[in-house]
């Protein structure tokens, strides 16, 4: 086996569905050495034992997980209560998210490649805890909207891990200096959705990881469709699978991807272009082979797929 990369995972699952996916993702990334996944935003600890889940599901009980502190409280979401009431929640003692991610750099050999897939709470109280940090942080993420808005109509809009909470945002982009810094905003991951003929393999799995996935998945969809579980259909196509764009980055060569080098700010809720920005970012705003990425995501989750 290749050298593995390190990885820290903020997210907040539990609200959009998009996270869990990714967290399956990662899970079925041989190249990747899990070694921390925080949760952030409205009840973390709730969000953490969505992960936990996820984690036993997949025989991977040993990864650390880590709660932040409660953000944003309202922004509770969908399918969390429900979804944990039904299957069993995971209660435990999750420690604090900032510093585990303090330590876990601070005790890596190596730099770490720190994905981000949340509104930046977690991150931003690591950076206080410890500004050095970011020195030794290969910072992958999901934010923003440059050409590209939700609905895929021309135009900048406020993206939600952005928005969410913009003190954080403007610590991390802002007034920080990573080791290297990419990003998919809008512009590419919000094209990625799976039809149903790519859905039912999924649903057929008995794979325990995707079993669970899908559990979940069809838990979000009561909830946004408001209509009983045993009421809800698989749909002509997923919402947007965002957050797996970020895990891609992280993990290939990004040759799917057509990548610029941006200097970029966060004011007024967005990312503008800014000579004066601390990081030149690599942004990825068009996909050269979309339909490869979907195959690729599909064969990792079922288990058929090799690196790219």
């Amino acid at each position: 086996m290749e050298h593995r990369i390190p990885v820290i995972l903020d997210t907040d699952p539990g609200s959009d569905i998009d996270d869990s996916w990714a967290i399956a993702m990662l899970l079925r990334s041989p190249e990747c050495d899990l070694r921390l996944i925080a949760a952030a935003t409205g009840e973390p600890t709730l969000r953490a034992m969505v992960v936990s889940r996820l984690l036993a599901a997949a025989g991977r009980s040993g990864i650390p997980v880590s709660a932040g502190r409660r953000y944003q409280t309202k922004e509770m979401a969908f399918h969390l209560d429900a979804y944990l009431k039904h299957t069993g929640d995971l209660p435990g003692h999750y420690p604090d998210a900032a510093e585990s991610i303090v330590r876990t750099v601070r005790e890596s050999p190596e730099p770490v490649t720190l994905i981000a897939i949340a509104p930046l709470t977690n991150i931003a109280d690591a950076l206080r805890l410890e500004p050095e940090i970011a020195s030794r942080i290969d910072f992958v993420g999901m934010f923003g909207s440059l050409f590209r808005q939700y609905d895929g109509s021309k135009g900048r809009c406020a993206e939600w891990n952005l928005w969410c909470d913009q003190e954080s945002a403007d610590l991390v982009f802002n007034r920080t200096r990573w080791r290297s810094m990419t990003i998919t905003p809008l512009d590419t991951c919000g094209e990625i959705v799976f039809s149903r003929a790519a859905l039912l393999p999924l649903e057929q799995s008995k794979d325990p990881l995707i079993a669970e996935l899908m559990t979940s998945y069809r838990w979000w969809l009561a909830s946004v469709e408001k209509k009983r579980i045993d009421q809800v259909n698989l749909p002509p196509r997923t919402s947007s699978l965002f957050d797996t764009v970020a895990v891609y980055l992280a993990l290939s060569r990004r040759e799917l991807l057509e990548m610029r080098k941006l200097r970029l700010s966060f004011e007024n809720a967005v990312l503008r272009e800014n000579e004066n920005a601390p990081n030149e970012i690599n942004v990825a705003l068009e996909w050269k082979e979309k339909s490869a990425f979907l195959e690729l995501l599909a064969g990792r989750l079922l288990g058929t797929g090799s690196p790219n």
